[in-house]
């Protein structure tokens, strides 16, 4: 559907108003031609931008429309969808319980339809919560699970993801060697994929490796490469933490001119993101932004 796909043109730009609305005339469509199917679909969609928007209850409302509409259609590849989606709102909200909880049910699905997509999937965001739990035993074990699907389906975006997501446990629990294999793996797979936003997380988790281990020079030359693919990319987001984690480098290097620069930068993006997102939020709550901290983040996990 036309309408839909530019909801999600929308909603990769930003505009989420207009996103939403698009997601929203989808849904009266299909509700007028009696088409249950694409409107779950769609409720999902709404359910996202909900997300995008930091409006976590209306997003929960939307994926459990959709999660109803999915069981009485007996559709267990759209129910399993609906409980990933869930699982990712949960997650945002920070009740990790309740996300594995519904990464959970996607498993048990996944594995009763023998789609080893949607398992794959499953163990993704069930490593992201366990991680976020800070169990990265488990996080490990899941992403591992995570990787061996990849491979078996060949699927090389995949599994670049999955290294990234193992990359990411190893950095944490100390073991930057096997870490930042695990990332130059995924950097290899987002070179020979040409996805430069890829590209971009895979140097900015190289970056954050290497602060970690205090080789600030390192980690410089990796963080301004992904700054120059956010800017390429226009990713504000990225930019704003890259900047961030640039002032923490150059301040350890005694480079505060450099360091106040990109801090500042830092800010003056985050900002603008902020605001941006409460014009689009109405009366929802803002996304949680990147903010500078002295202690750099282990990367970005990706699903």
């Amino acid at each position: 559907m036309a309408l839909s796909s530019l909801g999600h043109v929308y909603t990769a730009i930003g505009d989420y108003p207009n996103a939403l609305a698009s997601h929203k005339q989808c849904v009266l469509l299909a509700k007028q031609s009696k088409d249950q199917l694409s409107e779950a679909r769609e409720l999902g969609n709404m359910g996202a931008v909900y997300i995008a928007m930091g409006d976590f209850e209306n997003a929960v409302q939307c994926h459990e429309q959709h999660l109803g509409i999915a069981k009485a259609l007996e559709n267990k590849r759209e129910e399993a969808r609906a409980y990933s989606n869930l699982g990712s709102a949960y997650h945002y909200h920070r009740n990790f319980d309740k996300a594995m909880s519904y990464h959970t049910h996607v498993l048990e699905l996944a594995q009763e339809l023998e789609e080893k997509s949607i398992e794959m999937r499953a163990y993704a965001g069930l490593g992201h919560a366990a991680r976020c739990m800070q169990d990265l035993e488990r996080a490990k074990q899941y992403h591992e699970q995570q990787l061996s699907i990849a491979e078996g389906l060949k699927d090389r975006a995949a599994e670049g993801r999955a290294s990234s997501n193992l990359g990411i446990i190893h950095q944490m629990k100390g073991d930057y060697e096997t870490a930042l294999k695990l990332h130059k793996t995924h950097l290899a797979i987002a070179q020979e994929l040409n996805d430069y936003a890829a590209q971009g997380r895979a140097y900015g988790n190289m970056g954050n490796a290497y602060n970690a281990l205090g080789a600030f020079d390192q980690a410089v030359r990796y963080h301004r490469q992904e700054l120059q693919i956010s800017m390429e990319v226009n990713d504000r987001a990225s930019q704003a933490s890259t900047h961030g984690n640039l002032a923490v480098a150059y301040q350890a290097l005694g480079a505060h001119d450099r360091a106040l620069q990109h801090y500042q930068n830092h800010l003056n993006i985050a900002r603008e993101l902020r605001d941006v997102q409460e014009r689009g939020a109405g009366s929802g709550q803002p996304r949680q932004l990147p903010l500078l901290s002295r202690r750099v983040p282990s990367g970005r996990a990706i699903l």
